[in-house]
């Protein structure tokens, strides 16, 4: 997880405009890799230039995993470039996250509640931000599915969906307006090696992530009017 989350602030910390897709090997021989959309500035205010200002840093899926290294990396920032705002569904989980978080609580990051799964908690939270504004959006709440698809239900398939997919969908929804107005942003989504190649007994959840794919991919033709580039290798 330090990996992960090293590899992402020397990205977010760059002097450069630029997208990054890293695969890297986590939990079981599996490949995670991140999908990272950016808008950029005038080259004159590069949004990577580091000032006296606080970059705000949203970060979905933060109770534990890469969220939570990610949150507690980035918040650690020696310069103190970031303010994180560190979300999950359930915050009675944020224990850890607290815990890892050191003096760093109440500081450089706070814990708010989101559920990707409602668009009125998203809204409710970005509102709650200073001015609505989000410099950073690391999308990173997930679940996961394993086993025959026969033997799961199709309530749990969409449960999958809605929070892999959907939930990604009604994150961009909200905070991509604000972004594109102001020509500035910078939006890391993780997905998985199963997006672009299946793997044995992860039938729904390669689905989700495939969807995944393949809005980014979308996207990125779809955000150059606004300066939004998008690369993955």
């Amino acid at each position: 997880m330090q990996w992960i989350s090293k590899c992402v602030l020397a990205h977010l910390s760059s002097s450069h405009s630029f997208s990054l897709f890293i695969s890297f090997p986590v939990l079981i021989s599996l490949r995670l890799h991140l999908v990272c959309i950016t808008i950029s500035p005038e080259k004159a205010t590069f949004f990577f230039i580091a000032t006296m200002n606080q970059k705000v840093v949203l970060i979905t899926g933060c109770s534990s995993g890469i969220g939570l290294s990610l949150a507690v990396r980035i918040a650690n920032d020696e310069k103190k470039r970031f303010m994180v705002y560190a979300t999950m569904r359930n915050t009675a989980k944020a224990e850890a996250l607290k815990e890892a978080a050191g003096q760093t609580l109440g500081q450089t990051l706070e814990i708010k509640q989101l559920d990707v799964c409602d668009e009125n908690s998203i809204r409710a939270c970005v509102d709650s931000l200073p001015m609505g504004k989000i410099d950073i959006l690391i999308s990173n709440a997930g679940v996961g599915m394993i086993g025959p698809v026969e033997c799961q239900t199709i309530e749990e398939m969409k449960s999958v969906m809605d929070t892999n997919f959907f939930g990604l969908v009604r994150l961009l929804k909200v905070v991509l307006p604000n972004m594109k107005r102001r020509k500035s942003g910078h939006i890391v989504v993780i997905s998985s090696i199963m997006g672009i190649q299946g793997i044995l007994f992860n039938d729904i959840y390669a689905a989700s992530k495939f969807a995944v794919e393949g809005f980014c991919e979308s996207l990125a033709v779809q955000a150059m009017r606004f300066n939004l580039n998008m690369h993955s290798k």
